[in-house]
């Protein structure tokens, strides 16, 4: 007994980190490591072969340690060829390295300290262990236990950790890291289906854009900071809307929800949740409307590029991939839109909408180039962002003015945006909001007098009755005068038919009549010809 005992002890003093709360808390799992490798039972054997024999170095001492992917994320620590558990706890954490995909400590560690906990003792990844499921604390922006737990009940019955399950078996299964279990499907629903139709999951439509090479893959993902106005938001609908940006597959974004001095209190827990789930909340000191509570957002924003999301709304789960896509593609692209359908407040679609692409001439008649809307951070600031004074469709002349900007403005034809349609949204009727096209048809006005153009905005006939924000541009008669000659004599049925059709079918005003009769007219022609003044 004594010998193990020197064994351990020499072993636990030839080692540069305390391994015992690692072992304590399931960072270290022997019973884990001997299964996974069909390595050594005993402890005391596993221990000795993970830290000191250089060809077990890639080995991951447990599922939530996954050595393979910290030494491919970290060039450094396979070229220093140090055991990369050890590196993790004695400087990676600090330094803000993963030790797999679904904990990132400094996100982690940020959870704590806006929870009001102590982080100075031990990893993060050992608190998460002992403490953070209990806590309901996140593990990064992707993960979330409890909302795992609560989304797969069959998980919380079965006892399972819910970050080792996933890392195990829920990835696969496609399952959603943060329950978010709408906004996508994952292949274990996809698989039967596909196989009892004797059908392939990607088929070779979908197969050849996938396979294609992205010559563009080399260069750094765009940073997209994604800004959510909110205002007494139903707070299900605002659930959803962020659990949708949440699914992205684009990883590369930030998230910032502005609550416009919202005097409704529902969604205010939600609003903390968000904040201990370390998404960036800022709250307006007074109402200002949705251009201000979008410009505060887009203030503290970080990102190359704006994504502006209605707080009510849904973003498609490719929607943020695509627009890197594009960005990429494209690098001089400093505006993008997308198609959109128009859902119900239940969440079934309704309608589609595929717009055209860019024409600056067609955006003074309606506004199609938004939802989504996204635009170069860089430029929304030289812009002076959205104008209060155009609250209800500051979208649309935002767009107006993007246009007078003479940039390069991109249009993706696939629908990444859902737009809900509730009482009191542009997207049931546009009748429940007057105001907003009383302001679009203000922002056109206004472009068009910053184009120093006469044209004047008016709603389109087939369009006015219904009040939808369709209008047609209408120019001042600024040419010659025209003269318009009528011989007549003794028929004053014709003539009066003839001066009807020039009244109502000649839109050009700048013109007179001039009637030419015979002095031998009868008395009814000259009475009629007398009135014509």
């Amino acid at each position: 007994m004594t010998g193990r005992h020197e064994e351990v002890t020499a072993l636990l003093q030839a080692l540069p980190i305390d391994i015992v709360p690692l072992l304590q808390c399931g960072v270290l799992n022997p019973e884990w490591y001997a299964a996974r490798y069909d390595g050594p039972h005993d402890r005391l054997d596993m221990l000795r072969e993970f830290f000191l024999d250089p060809e077990c170095r890639a080995y991951s001492p447990s599922v939530y340690f996954d050595s393979d992917y910290y030494l491919a994320r970290n060039p450094d620590v396979e070229a220093a060829r140090i055991n990369p558990l050890v590196h993790y706890v004695m400087h990676g954490e600090a330094e803000g390295r993963c030790p797999n995909p679904l904990f990132d400590p400094a996100f982690y560690k940020r959870a704590m300290r806006e929870r009001g906990l102590p982080t100075q003792q031990g990893t993060m990844l050992a608190h998460y262990l002992r403490e953070g499921l209990a806590l309901g604390l996140p593990t990064c922006r992707d993960f979330h236990p409890q909302r795992y737990l609560a989304a797969y009940s069959d998980v919380a019955v079965a006892g399972e950790e819910p970050l080792a399950h996933f890392l195990t078996y829920g990835w696969g299964e496609g399952r959603s890291g943060n329950g978010v279990v709408g906004a996508g499907v994952g292949t274990a629903t996809l698989q039967p289906r596909a196989e009892a139709l004797g059908a392939s999951l990607l088929g070779p439509a979908l197969r050849a854009p996938v396979a294609a090479p992205r010559p563009y893959a080399s260069q750094a993902c765009p940073w997209i900071s994604v800004v959510v106005p909110c205002y007494n938001s139903p707070p299900d609908h605002l659930r959803a809307c962020i659990d949708s940006v949440l699914a992205q597959s684009h990883r590369n974004f930030e998230l910032i929800v502005v609550d416009d001095a919202s005097p409704k209190q529902e969604h205010l827990p939600l609003l903390e949740q968000f904040e201990r789930e370390g998404i960036s909340v800022v709250r307006a000191a007074r109402n200002g409307g949705i251009s201000r509570a979008s410009n505060l957002g887009a203030a503290r924003a970080r990102g190359e590029w704006l994504l502006f999301l209605d707080h009510d709304d849904l973003l498609d789960p490719g929607a943020l991939t695509a627009l890197e896509e594009r960005s990429l593609a494209v690098p001089r692209a400093q505006y993008i839109y997308s198609d959109c359908a128009r859902i119900s407040a239940g969440g079934e679609i309704l309608d589609y909408h595929y717009k055209p692409d860019w024409s600056p001439e067609l955006l003074l008649t309606y506004m199609y180039a938004g939802q989504v809307l996204c635009l170069q951070r860089e430029l929304f600031e030289r812009l002076g962002g959205f104008d209060h004074q155009f609250d209800g469709c500051q979208d649309h002349d935002l767009a107006l003015r993007v246009a007078e900007a003479d940039v390069q403005v991109e249009h993706i034809a696939s629908v990444l945006y859902y737009w809900r349609a509730i009482p009191g949204s542009t997207a049931l009727a546009a009748r429940y909001k007057d105001y907003a096209h009383k302001a679009a048809r203000r922002a056109i006005g206004a472009s068009l007098k910053r184009r120093k153009s006469s044209g004047r905005a008016k709603a389109a006939p087939w369009a006015a009755s219904s009040r939808s924000n369709f209008f047609q541009i209408g120019f001042g008669d600024g040419g010659p005068t025209v003269t318009i000659l009528i011989p007549t004599r003794d028929n004053t049925a014709m003539l009066a038919r003839l001066l009807d059709s020039i009244r109502q079918r000649t839109r050009y005003r700048n013109y007179r009549v001039l009637v030419l009769a015979n002095e031998d007219v009868g008395p009814d022609t000259k009475l009629a010809l007398e009135g014509l003044d």
